[in-house]
């Protein structure tokens, strides 16, 4: 692989050049220069620059991305504080009220600066107030989109909340969460967005033709469910014992993501007794030794897959 010093001249070049477009008034073409140098290498000045220079042009959606591409360059740079700082300053405030969560989660060790920072920036989140007509624009757009069978623009909705405080993204999502239409994928996005948020909320949720009451407090993120590793180890054992029931892995676990999806938030409670669903999502079929009321459950989940199958296919 060739080294990032070798580019040096040239991404010097790039940006220079992206420099005289932006004072020529030329951002298109500017931006254009700073992409090119970031094909090149992407050393964490280049990504500095460029996030200012997006920064300056208003190009938040932009701003976003990389922040997102380049996350870890800022932890392995030690400029968390940095890092929020620029979610601060582009409104992404999902992310940056998750982003201590998320962190935890993976094990970060916070220095005591960074927790002085951190709380520091949730005094000023919490002063922050998103328009009424925003809010209502919002929450009539998601409803609709997300309770069409496929989800509909759905994506692009989710997307403009990101720049919504998490009160007012749980605002926006409440109603959607209680229709009887949601699209499960949609409830799986909502929902593993706000379970990442740093407060508590109350949720009012449809389930299975029912209103449940929710505290965010119990919503485990997605990819931490404890059934998705649970499962995953069972598979993967069965593979190595070369047991009778010798599972496919890849079916199993396609099985298992398409039902982790349809359960969630509530994986553990569903997806019992744990022995028959290891049987069903193995072989993708009911098991001989399943009871009527077991077979009854595995039956109605089945028929959610399909659902969800044929929306997706519509």
């Amino acid at each position: 692989m060739l080294k990032i010093a070798q580019y040096t001249e040239s991404i010097a070049n790039l940006v220079g050049l992206a420099q005289e477009a932006e004072q020529n008034k030329n951002r298109l073409q500017a931006k254009k220069y700073f992409q090119r140098a970031l094909e090149l290498a992407q050393p964490f000045e280049l990504v500095q620059q460029y996030f200012d220079f997006l920064q300056r042009s208003q190009d938040f959606a932009e701003a976003r991305q990389l922040l997102a591409d380049f996350e870890q360059e800022f932890l392995r740079n030690g400029q968390l504080t940095d890092y929020w700082q620029k979610l601060w300053l582009i409104a992404d405030y999902v992310i940056l009220d998750q982003s201590y969560q998320r962190l935890q989660y993976q094990h970060y060790q916070f220095s005591a600066v960074e927790k002085k920072q951190w709380q520091g920036l949730q005094q000023q989140l919490a002063t922050v107030v998103i328009e009424p007509d925003k809010i209502a624009q919002l929450t009539a757009n998601l409803l609709q989109a997300a309770t069409t069978k496929t989800g509909g623009n759905a994506a692009v909705v989710l997307a403009k909340m990101q720049s919504l405080t998490p009160d007012a993204y749980v605002q926006v999502a409440q109603p959607t969460l209680a229709s009887p239409m949601l699209n499960p994928e949609v409830r799986v996005k909502l929902l593993d967005e706000i379970s990442l948020f740093s407060a508590t909320y109350s949720l009012t949720l449809n389930w299975r033709g029912e209103l449940r009451l929710l505290s965010t407090d119990q919503l485990t993120p997605m990819q931490y469910v404890p059934e998705l590793e649970q499962f995953a180890v069972d598979f993967a054992q069965a593979q190595f014992d070369q047991t009778p029931d010798t599972v496919d892995q890849q079916l199993a676990m396609s099985n298992l993501l398409t039902y982790i999806l349809l359960t969630y938030p509530f994986c553990e409670q569903e997806l019992q007794p744990h022995e028959i669903w290891r049987q069903f999502l193995s072989k993708g079929q009911i098991p001989a030794t399943a009871n009527a009321k077991e077979v009854k459950e595995l039956s109605y989940w089945q028929e959610q897959e399909r659902n969800l199958l044929n929306n997706l296919n519509a």
